[in-house]
This record gives structure tokens, sequence and C-alpha cells, in this order.
């Protein structure tokens, strides 16, 4: 589901109007986020780190609006839920892509996920026609062998691509915690380094919760 925000009343207006049309619209962040007790907690449970944290991503996605906003055909819209489509490797080298529904409750998003790549591995890359929950969905890619500073997403000419992109890189310890580079770029016209913020905030404060 999702609702129109009213472009007049919009308190982004001018700044929406302003990056709309940019050829490039999209700005970024790469910082070292700590996810020391997501990886705590998934070593002792036996299970994949790599879904713990894709979980706990989309736990703060969900609970912040400005993130789950999607610019269509001139139109502003945030869903009330999305969910994530991550790159998976194949045994040959190469990737493929799919989609991740959003489930609050971890172990049937971990379930699902273990699933549904398993099955897209012989797939495509990439359905013809994309739903509409791909195309509202965040795009997801991890680098695991690579400790980056940073890192470059491919973008499209579509002037409805405005999909958040999130990249993870190589596990590292430092001052004995887990960090790991983390990457995000957003469609200005949507947010600014001010929603950025307040969103890795809240990544923040659920590793910390953990």
């Amino acid at each position: 589901m999702k609702q129109e925000i009213d472009i007049n009343t919009w308190n982004r207006k001018e700044i929406f109007q302003t990056f709309k049309d940019y050829a490039d619209p999209f700005c970024g962040v790469t910082v070292n986020m700590n996810f020391t007790n997501v990886y705590n907690t998934a070593k002792h449970d036996g299970a994949s780190f790599y879904l713990y944290y894709l979980h706990v991503i989309m736990q703060a996605v969900n609970n912040y609006d400005p993130i789950r906003l999607r610019l269509i055909d001139e139109k502003v819209y945030l869903y009330d839920h999305v969910g994530i489509a991550p790159t998976v490797g194949r045994e040959d080298g190469t990737f493929c892509f799919c989609y991740f529904p959003y489930y609050n409750d971890r172990e049937q998003f971990v379930s699902e996920c273990q699933r549904i790549t398993k099955e897209v591995k012989s797939q495509p890359i990439m359905k013809e026609k994309p739903t509409e929950e791909v195309r509202s969905s965040i795009y997801f890619s991890a680098v695991p062998c690579i400790q980056y500073t940073s890192i470059k997403n491919p973008l499209t000419q579509d002037p409805n691509d405005c999909n958040p992109r999130i990249t993870t890189g190589r596990l590292f310890e430092q001052n004995g915690q887990k960090m790991m580079p983390f990457s995000i770029l957003v469609h200005h016209a949507l947010m600014d380094g001010f929603h950025i913020a307040q969103f890795l905030q809240r990544i923040e404060e659920l590793n910390k919760n953990y």
C-alpha cells in the first residue's frame, strides 16, 4: 500500500522541484557501521550474520518514512512498507537479482530469504517486468571481499529511478568492535544528508539494543 504526498503542501516542495530533474540527483555517504551485537547474536544462534544484519537494515527502513518515499511519474508516494532487492552470487562468479519481502519477525524473514535465494540462482539476472514490490524496494549489494572506503553504484536514466541503494563491505575488527563499510545512496529530491544521518542512527540503535 502507498499514499500520495501532496507536493503543494509538502515542506520539501522547493527542494523536490530543485533536484528532481538533475541528470544525477543522487547523494550519499560511506561510513563504518558497528554491527557487533548483531554479529555476536548470529554466531550464538549458529545463523547467517548476513541475513541477521539485512533484517536490522530493513527494520530501520520500515520504521523511517523518508527512505520509503518513491517518485513515480512526477508524483511522490510513501509506501507503508518495502522489501529489499539484493544481488545473489552464483557459483560461476556471476550474479542475479532477487526480491526479499520484509517480515518484522526475524526468523520468518531469514527463512523466506533462504528459500528465495535457492530458487533464484537458476533464473535470469532479472525478470522482464519487475513487480511493484521490486520497484518500491531498497536496492542492495554486499561486497564482503573488500573493506572499501567508497563505492559507486550504477544508475539508470529512468526518471522514476529513485530507489535507495545500500551496499556493505568486508567485516573488520576495530577496538574490539565488529565494523563494516556501509554505503547509502538516495535521491536528493526525496532525502537529504539530515535524513541519511537519522536513518543511520536507527541502525546504530538497533545494533546497540540487539
